[in-house]
């Protein structure tokens, strides 16, 4: 057990002391009321009670009242141990893939859709510290700087649509993409954090396995964590290429 104020604990037994004298002075007072009444038989008759009687019972409970009253003013608490660390910050930066085999449909409503869900519960959930925010497809586009206004992502994410990038290009970049989310990183990078990126994709990836390892092993030196996030079937599901009028022109794979 610890205290915050220590000093008050020679309180208790100053006014243990004090309260013992005070009973036992008014038990002495009460006796030779007592012998004058005529003795303890003829005080019972009169008060109802015995005067001679030591009130053993009121000592006891005076002396744990000022216990008590001693311990909760001293503040004493349980002593825990030594409290938890701090928790590390973390700067999350997420990066949405936007390419079209993202509007596949293996996965209901869309891969997008999906993705787009999965952003929206990382943003609310509060995990990071400061986030930003990358979409891409065959090129990295910064979306919203590393930031400690999560509002600022959570206002983007439901304008969030695959069209954004399509009319630029048709593909995905993971070591592109990787290698932007360590430079947004380094441009407003801190000592005490642990930078993450998240990658939320269908895996899609253009460019060469090598390539993305490469990219990777670079984000590692760098001192980021690579988490992802796979979205889709291992099946895949058609892709269609709509024509003004919305009509469907063209079908692949997007498995």
């Amino acid at each position: 057990m610890i205290f915050d104020r220590p000093d008050l604990l020679v309180v208790l037994p100053v006014a243990a002391l004090f309260m013992t004298l005070s009973i036992l002075w008014q038990w002495r007072r009460s006796r030779r009321l007592a012998d004058a009444f005529g003795g303890s038989t003829a005080a019972r008759r009169l008060t109802g009670r015995s005067l001679r009687r030591f009130p053993a019972a009121r000592l006891g409970c005076t002396v744990l009242a000022a216990l008590a009253l001693t311990l909760a003013a001293s503040g004493a608490r349980q002593d825990t141990g030594e409290p938890p660390p701090p928790a590390t910050p973390v700067d999350l930066v997420v990066a949405l893939d936007v390419s079209h085999s993202m509007t596949a449909a293996d996965v209901q409503p869309s891969r997008f859709d999906v993705a787009r869900a999965a952003l929206d519960r990382v943003v609310e959930s509060r995990v990071a510290d400061r986030m930003a925010l990358s979409l891409f497809a065959g090129w990295p586009y910064g979306l919203v700087p590393v930031t400690d206004d999560d509002a600022v992502v959570e206002y983007f994410v439901p304008w969030l649509q695959p069209e954004l990038l399509q009319q630029r290009d048709q593909g995905t970049a993971l070591a592109d993409v990787i290698d932007h989310a360590v430079e947004r990183w380094t441009d407003r990078a801190r000592d005490d954090a642990v930078p993450v990126l998240l990658l939320i994709s269908d895996g899609e990836a253009h460019g060469g396995g090598p390539e993305v390892l490469a990219a990777a092993n670079r984000a590692v030196e760098a001192g980021l964590r690579i988490w992802t996030a796979g979205v889709g079937t291992p099946d895949g599901a058609p892709l269609f290429v709509s024509g003004s009028g919305g009509a469907p022109l063209l079908e692949g794979s997007g498995g």
